[in-house]
C-alpha cells in the first residue's frame, strides 16, 4: 500500500513539476529578451559612432590604412577562390573557449578540433567562456602580441607592414568565419538563446573595431571623446525607445482596447 501511494503522489506531482519547468523556461526567455532590447541603443550607437570615423579615416590618407585593407581584401579573395580554413577557425575558436576557462578559474579536462567541428570541456564555465570565440579574435590578439615582442628588438619598417598586413587579414578571417558559425547550429548561442547571444557578439565586435580605429589612427577620437559621444547617444536612443514604446501602448489602449470594451 505504501509502494502504491507513493507511485500516486510521484505521478500527480509530475504536470506540476512539468508546469513549473515551462513557466520557468518561458521566464528566462522573455528576461533575455529584455536584456537585449536594453542593450540595443548601446549596439546602435556603438555602429554609428563607427560609421562616423569612417570620413576622419579619409582625412588621413590612403597610406595610413591601405596595408589593413590589402589584408582584408587578401583574405576575402583567398576564401573566394579556394577554401574556408575551418580547422585553423574551429582550433583558434576552442583555444578560446579553453583560454577564458582558465582565466576564469577552470581546468580544461578536453580539447579537440577539426574541421568538422570540435569541443573543450571545462570545470566550470561562464557566459564569459561561452561567447567569447565569436568576439575575441584570437589570432590577431597573437600578431599583436608577436609584434609587441618583436618591436623590442627590431624597428624596421618592415616589421610594421608586416604587422598591418597580418592585422588586417586575421581581422577578415574573424568575421567572415564567425558569420558563417552564427548561420550553422551553434550549442553555445542556445544557452543565452540566439537574440542576446548576438546581440552581445556584434555589440562586442563593434567595440573591438573601435578600440582598433582609435588605437591605430592618429586623427580618431580619443577614448575619452569616443566614450563621451557613445554615452550620450546611448541615452538619447534609450530616452527615444522609451518614449516611442509608451506611445505605442498609449494608441493600443485608445484604438484597440477601447473599442474592443
Amino acid at each position: 500500500m505504501k509502494r502504491k501511494s507513493h507511485s500516486k503522489t510521484t505521478c500527480s506531482s509530475r504536470p506540476q513539476f512539468l508546469r513549473f519547468r515551462a513557466v520557468k523556461k518561458a521566464s528566462r526567455r522573455v528576461f533575455h529578451w529584455l536584456i537585449a532590447l536594453s542593450l540595443l541603443p548601446f549596439f546602435f550607437a556603438t555602429v554609428h559612432q563607427l560609421v562616423l570615423m569612417l570620413p576622419i579615416l579619409g582625412e588621413e590618407g590612403w597610406k595610413s590604412w591601405w596595408i589593413y585593407a590589402a589584408g582584408v581584401v587578401f583574405y576575402l579573395i583567398f576564401e573566394l577562390i579556394f577554401h574556408k580554413p575551418m580547422w585553423i577557425y574551429v582550433f583558434g575558436h576552442e583555444l578560446t573557449h579553453a583560454l577564458s576557462g582558465i582565466l576564469s578559474g577552470a581546468r580544461v579536462l578536453k580539447f579537440k578540433a577539426t574541421a568538422k567541428g570540435g569541443e573543450v570541456q571545462l570545470s566550470k564555465s561562464n557566459i564569459f567562456v561561452v561567447l567569447s570565440p565569436y568576439v575575441i579574435p584570437i589570432y590577431m590578439v597573437m600578431i599583436l602580441a608577436l609584434f609587441a615582442f618583436l618591436q623590442i628588438w627590431f624597428k624596421q619598417p618592415e616589421l610594421t607592414y608586416g604587422f598591418q598586413f597580418l592585422l588586417g587579414l586575421t581581422l577578415a578571417f574573424h568575421i567572415s568565419l564567425t558569420i558563417i558559425a552564427l548561420h550553422r547550429s551553434q550549442p553555445d548561442l542556445k544557452i543565452l538563446g540566439y537574440f542576446l547571444s548576438t546581440t552581445l557578439i556584434w555589440l562586442g565586435n563593434a567595440l573591438i573595431l573601435a578600440v582598433l580605429c582609435i588605437s591605430l589612427f592618429k586623427k580618431t577620437p580619443s577614448f575619452q571623446e569616443y566614450g563621451h559621444a557613445l554615452f550620450s547617444e546611448t541615452i538619447f536612443l534609450w530616452k527615444l525607445g522609451l518614449r516611442t514604446a509608451a506611445e505605442g501602448i498609449k494608441w493600443i489602449h485608445l484604438h484597440i482596447l477601447s473599442s474592443a470594451g
